[in-house]
């Protein structure tokens, strides 16, 4: 009987692969380790590859850009910032021939000066209330200074207001597809102004707390005009701009054009700058306002509406009349 012996081929065979790998493990021992970093250089460098491939940023310019600026100078809520976004808004509203900003500018700079223009009426309610209750000569005369002040300042505005209204609802109607495109300017408005409510008492008020108490009125008139416009409160407000521009609703603008043009009449009636000429002119102005929310409605009715209008009309005829 033959006995199955192991060939010696195969244990010399398995004998050499083992070791070839002790072999090759001492061999890699000795090899360099690949840094962990590696991987990470790789990837910088890939990006960085990627981004000098990549186009660069456009920068706004042209209507854009003045726009853009107008925008981030209202944002600022200054009263430097907000004449120089008016500045700009209004050079973007007569541009000729109209472009994609026109509207836009015009709509922004009717709402922050309809804010300013009511900031001048309640400012100009307080000296006039300071100065019928003081004892003090000085301070009396001091307030009427600073009442006939407010009354002139927001008159000029009216002025402009007007100009901006017309361009507006020139032909008779508000152009389609309006929309309020702005920031919510900071600071938030202040519940109350403490300058002006010591004013309305006859006590001091210092040269530095008027310059914010002009500054605080305006906060909150153009804050109010933004919530208007926008038909909510103030968050409300907010919370839509922060998303981008806000699609208008024609009637409710124009409604809130011809409430504010005649807040802009007021300051020329007999119980102010007592201009009839003036008055007239701006009473015209709403006028027209009106009947472009007219117009609106009849496309799409709207009860309530219609009924703050007639309101309106009715207070138009009843101005140019007493005056």
């Amino acid at each position: 009987m033959k006995t199955r012996c192991s060939s010696p081929s195969r244990g010399y065979a398995f004998a050499g692969r083992a070791r070839h790998r002790r072999l090759a493990g001492d061999a890699t021992r000795n090899l360099p380790r690949r840094s962990s970093a590696f991987p990470l250089a790789l990837a910088g460098l890939t990006v960085a590859i990627l981004a000098s491939c990549s186009p660069p940023a456009q920068t706004p310019t042209g209507p854009a850009a003045e726009f853009a600026a107008a925008r981030d100078n209202f944002a600022k809520g200054q009263n430097a910032s907000y004449d120089k976004a008016l500045d700009a808004l209004e050079a973007l509203g007569d541009a000729n021939p109209p472009n994609a900003y026109t509207d836009r500018a015009r709509v922004l700079r009717a709402v922050i000066v309809a804010g300013k223009i009511e900031a001048d009426l309640k400012l100009s309610e307080a000296y006039a209330k300071g100065a019928a209750v003081t004892r003090n000569d000085v301070a009396r005369s001091a307030d009427s200074r600073l009442r006939l002040d407010s009354q002139q300042a927001g008159a000029e505005l009216a002025l402009r207001l007007g100009q901006v209204v017309m361009d507006l609802t020139k032909g008779g109607t508000l152009p389609r597809n309006l929309s309020l495109d702005a920031p919510y300017p900071s600071p938030d408005p202040p519940a109350t102004i403490a300058a002006l409510e010591k004013m309305k008492e006859g006590l001091p008020v210092g040269p530095e707390d008027l310059t914010q108490a002009s500054l605080d009125a305006q906060h909150i008139a153009i804050a109010d005009a933004l919530a208007e416009v926008l038909h909510g409160d103030r968050d409300n407000a907010k919370s839509k701009l922060s998303a981008g521009p806000v699609p208008l609703n024609n009637a409710e603008f124009a409604l809130f054009l011809t409430k504010e043009v005649m807040a802009g009449a007021s300051l020329y009636d007999k119980k102010h700058l007592d201009d009839p000429t003036r008055f007239k002119l701006m009473a015209g102005v709403a006028d027209g306002a009106a009947k472009a929310g007219a117009a609106a409605l009849a496309g799409s009715p709207d009860a309530g509406q219609a009924k703050r209008l007639k309101k309106l009309q009715d207070q138009i005829k009843a101005g140019i009349k007493a005056s």
